[in-house]
């Protein structure tokens, strides 16, 4: 998987109503855009329209436009990447952390 990932330009993850998107997170620790859909869930805590990736109503032909325009636009897609790793470090997500909320033990 950490191939994949290297060599993506961008990753899109399009569920309809997701708890939370784990293919999300790994693609911001990545350092990888998230393309995501307007009624996906659990991404869209996580991504921002053109700040983290690229947001579009679950249609083809614009996830298909939003895949042209990052293959177009590298730069674009590293910025966008850049920008959801650094989100990611922001969250502090860790499993330590989870298990302190979810218990109050650990080291959180």
């Amino acid at each position: 998987m950490l191939e994949l990932y290297a060599g993506a330009r961008a990753v899109i993850f399009t569920p309809l109503d997701e708890d939370l998107g784990y293919i999300t997170l790994e693609a911001m620790l990545a350092a990888k855009a998230v393309i995501t859909t307007t009624d996906s869930g659990g991404p869209l805590e996580f991504i921002e329209d053109g700040v983290q990736g690229l947001v579009r109503k679950p249609d083809p032909r614009l996830l298909a436009e939003a895949l042209d325009h990052l293959w177009r636009e590298p730069h674009e897609a590293s910025r966008l990447g850049r920008a959801g790793k650094q989100r990611y470090a922001e969250l502090d997500i860790s499993w330590d952390k989870v298990v302190h909320s979810l218990t109050g033990v650990g080291t959180a």
